[in-house]
């Protein structure tokens, strides 16, 4: 499909119309949605009134004492903090830090008009209630990791280096994305994939071992203690990312061009693939999967591809009518931050 000019402008208003429209139903929430928005308010108003040199302290005491976890998110509040010290316009600069790169992401990696807001709808449906209302400090290591994506297509190490960097320092998990610049150009997206699926069935056996040893290495007793949780799975989520990447790998298994062209989305997908099963030890540790996981979004515009083999249309009706049901059938509850809904406790 070639792109006129027009279309292409057309393009990017809607992906920046979107991005918007997203960072709004983000930033201006109630702090009573999500599970810690509140919890992360008395976070964010206990730091911001805490001297440097509290800062700095707590920092020694996190990565020389182990003591405490992540102590680069009370920097980054503090930082934060000489612009405003208003809570939620905090929550749209972070919503801001992650829907632009994603945006970015969804908009480079797709053709069609349609294509971005197939990849909305599948982003409501699996990741919304993670990153659009909870989950502040991962959200913000995500982003740094979708800026560090960048790097690695540019192939700039130091820059890619410094963006994990800058992520761990929020939540140590960003460290998961670091292999992933030497795997994210590997052409060969089949070997990538069948590796993925050799191991898939190893971590669903010994993730518990994985996940123990992750544990120790990250020196926090809140990750040693998902180690030990052994609750159910993120199942939802499972489910519906095999599907998506089962379609999509099935639609171009032959088509080596086209993989190869876009193997960095490919290759994270099956990343994810590796990931996933952890979360049957813990959902909290799909976290870990969603660094790559979210990649998944593109593979909605790749369904979108037209093809003389595959029943393209169908195939989408399905899709959208089981993410659409999903995203209904959730129930979530929202309001805006200036509203005062009964149902807001906290």
């Amino acid at each position: 499909m070639v792109e006129s000019s027009g279309y292409i402008k057309a393009r990017k208003k809607l992906a920046v119309f979107t991005a918007i429209l997203l960072i709004i139903q983000s930033g201006l929430r109630h702090v009573g949605v999500g599970s810690d928005t509140y919890n992360y308010f008395c976070h964010f108003e206990e730091d911001i009134r805490l001297s440097w040199s509290m800062i700095f302290q707590n920092f020694i005491d996190v990565y020389q004492l182990g003591v405490g976890k992540d102590a680069g998110y009370a920097v980054f509040e503090k930082l934060f903090s000489i612009m405003s010290s208003d809570y939620q316009v905090y929550l749209v600069f972070v919503a801001a830090l992650f829907f632009c790169p994603l945006m970015y992401l969804i908009y480079n990696n797709t053709k069609r008009l349609e294509d971005i807001w197939l990849s909305v709808i599948m982003y409501f449906a699996l990741f919304y209630h993670f990153f659009s209302v909870t989950g502040i400090r991962q959200t913000i290591a995500t982003s740094f990791c979708l800026i560090a994506y960048n790097c690695i297509l540019k192939r700039k190490l130091i820059p890619f280096l410094v963006a994990i960097l800058c992520g761990a320092l929020i939540h140590k998990t960003a460290f998961i994305f670091l292999p992933f610049y030497w795997i994210a150009n590997m052409k060969s997206v089949n070997k990538v994939l069948l590796v993925a699926m050799v191991l898939f069935p190893v971590m669903c056996v010994m993730g518990y071992q994985f996940t123990k040893q992750l544990a120790l290495l990250s020196g926090s007793e809140n990750y040693i203690g998902y180690a030990d949780e052994g609750s159910r799975g993120a199942y939802n989520l499972i489910l519906f990312y095999f599907l998506v990447a089962f379609v999509v790998f099935w639609k171009y298994r032959k088509n080596y061009d086209f993989k190869e062209a876009h193997s960095g989305i490919f290759n994270a997908v099956s990343m994810g693939l590796i990931l996933l099963p952890l979360s049957f030890n813990s959902p909290n540790l799909v976290r870990l999967a969603q660094y790559y996981s979210i990649f998944v979004l593109m593979f909605m515009g790749y369904i979108n591809e037209p093809s003389n083999k595959f029943p393209r249309i169908p195939v989408l009706i399905l899709l959208i009518t089981a993410l659409m049901y999903k995203i209904i059938s959730a129930g979530d509850e929202y309001a805006f931050f200036w509203e005062t809904n009964s149902f807001m406790t906290y």
